[in-house]
């Protein structure tokens, strides 16, 4: 099922999984300025730092633990320290 995440000002960006993007739609999406055209927000964007300690980078600059599993499996929308949605990009 595609899910509606962004538009790129001329339609709607759709992912498979919302949950995780690819480097390159990172780039693109970090590169728009969402609220300025009225769209819905740029999300923080979380990449997996240290696989062995399990610790995740927040797009705010944050680090955090998860014993098991990502931030999405752990039930995670949010960040919790700017506020914005989530998504896991690729390593």
């Amino acid at each position: 099922m595609a899910v509606q995440i962004a538009s790129d000002g001329e339609g709607w960006i759709f992912e498979d999984n919302p949950g995780t993007l690819s480097n390159e739609k990172e780039e693109e999406m970090k590169r728009e300025d969402n609220c300025e055209h009225g769209m819905i927000p740029a999300p923080c964007f979380w990449k997996l730092e240290d696989s062995e300690s399990a610790t995740w980078r927040s797009g705010c600059d944050e680090a955090w633990h998860f014993p098991e599993g990502t931030p999405m499996e752990n039930k995670i929308k949010f960040c919790p320290f700017c506020g914005k949605r989530i998504l896991e990009v690729g390593q």
